[in-house]
């Protein structure tokens, strides 16, 4: 069994199907400053606070805009509270394969990546509302994030391979060639890969890797995110019996890998793939039937029971990224609907809707948080 291919958003899988004519899709040179692009201008709004920024910030991208009925298309921080400010519109578009979609947030706060399904990407500043520069990916290269801990670069995957390139595009350092997943260390220093055993550690300079084996027998593991500014949490799959992604934490150092999530046999949740510590327990990314994936909380004997949002239906919910006693969640309606982008107190089961999308609409189409892979 090889290890599987990164999941597309939900969301973005639905804008891939509704354009039906179209294919779905450190250190290093500094951004260049470039005017804003003919087709977009900065939003007429309030300028981002970004001495405020920090974990639990989000920018997400919202239109009104479904199909053939097209909208302009705004860029928004949301503030942990769920305050938006908007900075940054494209016109009304065919939602063909020209629109842009959020990639990632720069570790420095100033600065979004955006792609086309052609791999043309721009910058786009939080302080001016501006694009800052235009450039191209090779059409096989698929960007993993900017690079850690100020974004000077992007991480990506080409083929079978993990690679770094420069802002203008400039293939930069082949770190590896073995894997296509890939996150980086905060500090930037290092570069956490999936593998068949286990997770691998590469220098963000290349070199040899460290293997991280797996307690338990696997069939590959995959980097999530970073558990805390020590520990990668990784999503596994077994090598014999149920194949459910199970959910381990990993010692970069090397120290015991600890189990966090049962191994899954049956329904509702098919198996875990991300997982948040708020300060009313564990609460977990699940998958559910037909793609669906939906919200639980384990408890102390490891079990799942999913948890509800009041309010919000939607096939499935997504979490962005928790911090304190709430969850930031993308409820998400695939190719039939558009997307909602909720505030949720699992402890007292408020939720504040920062977007609600009504009718037919993409709605909040992406979300990306702020500080990943740290978030």
């Amino acid at each position: 069994m090889t290890i599987r291919t990164p999941r597309i958003k939900p969301v973005l899988q639905g804008i891939a199907l509704a354009a039906a004519a179209v294919t779905a899709m450190g250190s290093g040179a500094a951004a260049l400053a470039a005017p804003a692009g003919p087709s977009a201008k900065a939003a007429d709004a309030s300028l981002v606070p970004l001495s405020k920024v920090g974990l639990g910030w989000s920018v997400a991208e919202y239109t009104k805009g479904f199909n053939k009925h097209p909208a302009p298309t705004t860029l928004y921080a949301v503030s942990p509270q769920g305050k938006k400010f908007p900075f940054f519109t494209w016109p009304a578009s065919d939602f063909g394969s020209k629109a842009f979609y959020l990639v990632d947030w720069s570790g420095d706060g100033q600065r979004v990546l955006v792609r086309n399904f052609f791999n043309k990407f721009e910058q786009i500043s939080l302080v001016t509302g501006k694009v800052i520069n235009t450039f191209k990916l090779p059409a096989d290269a698929q960007p993993i994030s900017y690079t850690r801990p100020s974004g000077q670069n992007i991480l990506a995957s080409n083929g079978n391979k993990i690679v770094r390139y420069d802002l203008s595009g400039h293939l930069t350092k082949v770190l590896n060639k073995k894997t296509f997943e890939a996150i980086e260390s905060p500090d930037g220093t290092s570069v956490i890969l999936s593998a068949k055993s286990g997770l691998g550690v590469v220098s963000n300079s290349g070199g040899p890797v460290k293997l991280l084996p797996a307690p338990a027998g696997v069939a590959g593991c995959s980097p999530v995110r970073w558990w805390n500014s020590t520990t990668i949490l990784a999503d596994c799959e077994a090598k014999h019996g149920p194949s459910a992604p199970r959910l381990w934490l990993f010692p970069e150092n090397g120290g015991k890998v600890k189990a966090l999530t049962a191994q899954r046999s049956k329904g509702p949740d098919l198996g875990d793939i991300n997982a948040y510590k708020l300060t009313s327990g564990t609460f977990l990314e699940a998958l559910g039937p037909c793609g669906v994936e939906f919200i639980a909380k384990q408890s102390a004997n490891g079990s799942a029971h999913q948890v509800v949002l009041p309010g919000v239906r939607y096939p499935s919910d997504l979490i962005i990224t928790g911090q304190g006693s709430t969850l930031l969640v993308q409820a998400s309606g695939g190719c039939s609907a558009g997307a909602a982008l909720v505030l949720f107190n699992p402890h007292t089961k408020k939720v504040s809707w920062i977007f609600h999308p009504t009718g037919k609409s993409y709605g909040a189409e992406v979300v990306v948080p702020f500080g990943r892979p740290l978030s």
